[in-house]
């Protein structure tokens, strides 16, 4: 039974016959066999290695004590397999002894995991998961990419893709040779069009660059015309990004945009509304309307404090409430309700502070790690995310608080 979910699960139990090591990035057989137990105490579930192929729930298991010998009641995964990407040897089921170096997969670049197939010969490696997966396809067609059909290419080589313009020294290649096109496997799923944190509008993936100087906007380096890459949407904005920069999970949400409406990308709704010259109604100030106020002839008083920020009015323009003792400094008056963060790649919306008792584990901000749920602070509305943010770091993207609070008030 799988031991992260309700339902009933048949495992399959892992028996590697080979154990492996790496040296210097190349895989060694090791000499020595794998170690086994006749102790049948120490073959229950609590000592078992699980494995997820997808993610999810837990679908295969190795028994460190007896390595499959004794789970006869439950289906095992071949010691040996021929694949498609593979076809002059068998691939073996190898343990790995030490994880104290990384390697990638042949097939999907991923870093291996401590069981997977393997080919001593040729030094070919291949994840589990990889294994299992539906048989490549040998030619594909994709028009978006290229207008030839495109031909797998299974030997380990080291080829620039043109899609993303990176050396990939494993994993898979298309190629089109009267082309000269090169495709790694990996590009096959980027998508046509998405929104990132760093930038205001959509971006729209392109095969290639008009002529000029083009920097991404993600790493900040030069963009080689040849490969692909996104640009913005907007007529007028030269916004580009390097393909693998671009979908990268804390700055693409993972959303593909195509054929989807833009009503609502750029709509900003105002945090207050403007009663008269003045006086305004603050969308977390719903019972009083707030009004305008210089700070010159004032004496100062450090427990008068801005309900956003939770820092003193030390100068400048203010709102106070014309019925209580709520403030905001004007700046922290026209922050925006909902925003994107450079070091997030989900939409942020403002609320108010929290009267409750703060948690200094969980009600910390995301970018400075001090409390933020005092005063007016951004939380990430995604289900499952966390993400929270100080409404000074979301406008200098400092990481020291300091540093953040005296740069946000005004002529400090």
């Amino acid at each position: 039974m799988s031991m992260n979910s309700s339902k009933w699960v048949k495992l399959i139990s892992l028996c590697p016959q080979m154990e492996v090591k790496f040296e210097e990035g190349k895989i060694q057989v090791v000499e020595s066999p794998l170690w086994r137990s006749n102790n049948k105490w120490e073959c229950f579930p609590l000592a078992w290695e699980t494995y997820s192929l997808t993610g999810g729930d837990t679908t295969h298991f190795r028994c460190r004590n007896c390595n499959g010998e004794t789970h006869r009641e439950y289906n095992k995964a071949p010691v040996e397999i021929k694949h498609v990407l593979h076809q002059k040897h068998s691939l073996q089921l190898v343990l790995l002894h030490l994880l104290s170096e990384r390697r990638r997969c042949s097939c999907c670049d991923e870093y291996l995991k401590k069981v997977f197939y393997y080919c001593s010969i040729c030094d070919f490696a291949m994840n589990l998961a990889c294994a299992e997966k539906p048989p490549v396809l040998l030619s594909i067609y994709r028009p978006r990419w290229h207008d030839h059909t495109l031909a797998l290419f299974p030997r380990k080589n080291s080829l620039t893709c043109n899609v993303c313009g990176l050396i990939q020294s494993s994993g898979l290649y298309y190629m089109c040779p009267p082309c000269d096109f090169v495709m790694d496997q990996s590009c096959l799923s980027l998508p046509c069009v998405i929104r990132i944190s760093r930038h205001p509008h959509r971006l729209s993936f392109s095969p290639y660059f008009r002529q000029g100087d083009w920097s991404c906007g993600v790493c900040r380096t030069k963009i080689n015309n040849k490969y692909g890459g996104y640009s913005c949407i907007k007529d007028g904005c030269s916004y580009a990004a390097h393909s693998k920069c671009a979908t990268q999970s804390n700055v693409w949400d993972g959303e593909e945009l195509e054929g989807l409406p833009e009503d609502g990308d750029e709509e900003e709704i105002e945090p207050f509304v403007r009663i008269k010259d003045g006086v305004i109604h603050h969308f977390l100030h719903q019972h009083h309307h707030l009004r305008l106020e210089g700070n010159t002839d004032r004496d100062y008083d450090e427990n008068m404090q801005c309900q956003a920020c939770i820092t003193p009015i030390y100068f400048g323009n203010f709102y106070s409430c014309l019925h209580c003792d709520f403030i905001l400094h004007e700046k922290c008056a026209n922050l925006s309700r909902k925003i994107y963060h450079p070091i997030h790649p989900h939409q942020l919306t403002m609320v108010g502070g929290y009267e409750g008792i703060l948690d200094f584990e969980k009600d910390i901000c995301s970018a400075c790690i001090w409390l933020c749920k005092a005063g007016f602070f951004y939380e990430c509305g995604k289900e499952g995310c966390d993400f929270k943010l100080h409404p000074v770091c979301h406008n200098f993207g400092a990481t020291s608080p300091r540093k953040s609070y005296a740069s946000f008030i005004p002529n400090i």
